[in-house]
């Protein structure tokens, strides 16, 4: 069953139609109404629909072009920006629409213009936060140079902003999906702004780690800024000059530039801008208001100027240990790729002194002849508790298993070699193993992209590009105090479990792939939890542009999930419907008749059958 709802601004609306299961979730997002006001034909119709577990597709009245989309979150963005562009597409010519956030306390609003990625969105959230009524981050709407009215829509978060804007309470209450971009469900309180007073112009300029400072803008230089914000320019005879001209000749104008929400929280901000836009203002208030946040802003630049850093905490040693006995092994399987084992091992060496003392290090080499074996072994002669480690016997995912039968830390940490832990994570991750000493569980954290903000939080299991599991973000792990949770799989760059309860990749494994949720699956058919723990956040080397030294063939891979499904009792239609999908139904079948030979081939080595 479908329904209909109407986004509606002032006389225009637009449909969106969704599945009733979505309702809930598409009505948190999107100020519906159920029918249009009397006489409005809606302008265009949007459709979102259900195309698979975890996917959706997106319709328009307006093109016979369908989009597919992964997560309900990426579906909703696209509406969103879409649906809202239909609403405000030829206003009219007694509004002017401005790229601006917006905020209001009482009957008077902030206006906070901008372009993107200079912080007005996270202005505003900080605003609403701290109790102000939230309209807008985007656009709002100016009539007659007094008046506003924003046009409520959902809070679009970059994931460079998402570290900043996740802390707050109505964020996290309100931000049910994330892929990338999080959308946040307006609150409660807000609502249209039409007809309220103008109070306060705050232009801003956010930098990361700038040192902030509250300024005056002249007018004339505040009517330039605004028509670069003008959206509806093509409206007007005079581009919207005389409404712009009239909005900056009434309320205080105001240039913020900050690095850090910090720095306003502790210059108390919120109350300054409350004061200031909810009466008009002198100019001596003005400068008064002006020059006690500046005093606030630099006190708070002297204190962070001899500020030192917390030290870290040296953590004891396991339940059992001696002080001088190794707890914990991490390891690392390389073939040929030295630059990465070096950088991965210093990074460890660096940023986790504080578990060195029970901790080796140890490398599988599984090109021990290739041209990186020697340097390898004279970097490892360097490492405290390190080991250089030959291994010829198989090659690929399984040689993973060598790792354990080496370790001789009660606790292992397996990581690819070119991956990277944020600081205090090894010691976080001891922690919990000493508070769960008997745990049977896969213990794996959130993947921080390259740009150290957006978080991956699990694999989603389904089968695209050749492979089973996408990426997929569960807001749960943004917060680094977050109990533990369990995912269904996760890529295996980095994941830890204690050396006893490893139950290790089937021996029949060829080359690399498939081992993906499999392992996930065969611990939790052995009883055991696959578990997210936020603070476990590493970074992974994706890029190759020198080539890999290794050959990745998609026959192992195919071959691996083979083996993986027999052995856990898993069907393995759907991955054939999806090879035959993906790469055609021919050389689907060539690659699948290859894999099912090299299977025949093991079981006649092992004397089974297949």
């Amino acid at each position: 069953m479908a329904v209909h709802g109407f986004l509606v601004l002032r006389e225009r609306a637009v449909e969106i139609v969704y599945p009733l299961p979505l309702q809930d979730d598409v009505e948190a997002y999107f100020p519906l109404q159920p029918s249009p006001p009397a006489g409005v034909t809606p302008s265009h119709r949007w459709v979102i629909e259900v195309d698979g577990p975890g996917t959706f597709r997106v319709s328009s009245s307006r093109s016979e072009a369908m989009i597919r989309h992964r997560g309900l979150a990426e579906a909703l963005c696209q509406v969103m920006v879409e649906a809202h562009g239909d609403l405000i597409a030829g206003f009219g010519d007694d509004a002017l629409l401005l790229r601006a956030a917006g905020v209001a306390r009482g009957d008077r609003v902030i206006l906070i213009p901008g372009q993107e990625r200079t912080g007005k969105s996270t202005l505003a959230a900080w605003l609403t936060e701290k109790g102000f009524r939230y309209l807008s981050d985007q656009v709002v709407a100016v009539r007659d140079g007094t008046t506003v009215e924003g046009l409520v829509r959902p809070l679009v978060v970059r994931p460079d902003a998402w570290s900043r804007i996740s802390r707050f309470s109505w964020v996290a209450r309100n931000a049910r999906f994330g892929d990338g971009r999080q959308i946040v469900a307006p609150p409660a309180c807000s609502g249209q702004a039409g007809g309220q007073t103008c109070g306060l112009i705050l232009f801003v300029d956010f930098q990361s780690g700038a040192p902030p400072r509250l300024e005056r803008l002249s007018r004339a230089r505040a009517s330039t800024l605004l028509m670069a914000c003008n959206g509806s320019a093509s409206d007007f005879a005079d581009h919207g000059l005389s409404i712009v001209t009239a909005l900056a000749a009434g309320p205080p104008i105001l240039r913020l530039r900050y690095g850090s929400l910090d720095q306003i929280e502790a210059a108390q901000l919120d109350g300054v801008l409350g004061r200031l836009s909810a009466s008009d203002q002198d100019a001596g208030s003005l400068e008064a208001a002006i020059s006690e946040v500046n005093a606030a802003f630099q006190a708070l630049s002297r204190h962070d100027a001899v500020a030192l850093p917390a030290p870290i905490p040296i953590l004891s040693p396991l339940p059992g240990r001696s002080p001088g006995d190794v707890t914990l092994t991490i390891g690392m399987a390389t073939y040929d790729d030295y630059d990465g084992v070096y950088f991965t091992i210093q990074a460890l060496r660096l940023y986790h002194p504080e578990v060195l003392s029970n901790t080796e290090i140890v490398v599988i080499d599984n090109h021990p002849d290739g041209i990186c074996a020697e340097p390898l072994k004279k970097l490892m002669t360097s490492v405290p508790h390190g080991r250089h480690v030959p291994y010829l016997t198989r090659s690929g995912t399984s040689v993973r298993n060598r790792l354990f039968e080496e370790a001789r830390g009660s606790v292992v940490l397996c990581l690819d070699c070119h991956v990277l832990l944020v600081p205090g994570a090894i010691a976080r991750l001891l922690a919990y193993v000493r508070q769960h000493p008997e745990t049977g569980d896969l213990l794996q954290g959130p993947l921080l992209h390259d740009d150290l903000t957006t978080l991956a939080s699990h694999w989603i299991p389904v089968w695209r590009g050749g492979m089973w599991g996408i990426w997929g973000d569960d807001l749960r792990a943004h917060y680094l105090d977050t109990e533990p949770f369990e995912i269904p799989m996760q890529g295996l760059g980095a994941f830890a479990c204690r050396k006893e309860a490893w139950l290790g990749f089937n021996a029949q494994f060829r080359g690399f792939g498939g081992e993906e949720g499999y392992i996930h699956e065969k611990f939790r058919q052995a009883g055991h939890r696959t578990l997210c723990l936020p603070f476990l956040r590493w970074v992974h080397r994706f890029a190759r542009p020198l080539g890999a030294p290794y050959a990745n063939r998609l026959e192992d891979r195919v071959h691996n999930y083979l083996v993986g499904f027999a052995e856990l009792g898993l069907p393995a239609s759907e991955m054939r419907a999806h090879y035959d999908q993906f790469m055609g139904a021919e050389a689907s079948h060539r690659i699948f008749t290859l894999a099912y030979q090299m299977l025949a081939q093991s079981a006649a080595e092992r004397g089974t059958a297949v």
